[in-house]
């Protein structure tokens, strides 16, 4: 995935917990965010367990695991995405923090 599509993506997840990202300071694969009006050194829930777990828990996302994929979805908020195992190295947890983002970035701001 290029680095343009991640920081879209990240951005989009952002609006939908009301995070204010600075995207003109990366910051170790992801961005300076403000949160409570305090600004935290770096929020990057594809990369972060703690971060992706805040972004689920703050949108309700329920996390299906697969025999070769994870599905990380919101019915009420029409939002649903999948990451096979394959596609990150077989690594389970990276595939769920990438489809967590995805379907964070679908949420439309009410």
């Amino acid at each position: 995935m290029l680095a343009s599509d991640i920081q879209e993506l990240l951005t989009k997840a952002a609006e939908a917990v009301s995070i204010e990202l600075d995207i003109n300071t990366p910051c170790e694969g992801g961005f300076r965010a403000k949160q409570n009006a305090r600004w935290t050194s770096r929020w990057a829930p594809h990369l972060d367990d703690g971060d992706s777990a805040r972004l689920e828990a703050a949108l309700g996302l329920d996390v299906l695991w697969l025999s070769g994929c994870v599905e990380v979805r919101n019915y009420d908020l029409k939002a649903s995405a999948i990451e096979f195992y394959r596609n990150h190295n077989n690594d389970k947890q990276a595939a769920r923090r990438m489809a967590g983002v995805k379907a964070a970035a679908q949420h439309e701001i009410r």
